[in-house]
């Protein structure tokens, strides 16, 4: 299993939450950098992620 890590972000009453560009082996691993971002003032969440999509623009074409 792996995690992700993903940051609220709130614009005006909306709030969502957004990759943070992190992913992790085990949940511990999300949790201490969560647990970071927090003492910072950050809130974030670690989600488990199902697959991991690869965005390598190489391979697409025009």
């Amino acid at each position: 299993m792996i995690y992700g890590l993903f940051l609220l972000i709130c614009s005006g009453a909306d709030c969502q939450y957004q990759p943070y560009g992190y992913i992790y082996p085990d949940e511990r691993n999300c949790l201490m950098d969560k647990d970071a971002l927090t003492a910072e003032g950050v809130l974030s969440e670690c989600y488990l992620i199902d697959e991991i999509i690869s965005a390598d623009f190489a391979q697409t074409k025009s």
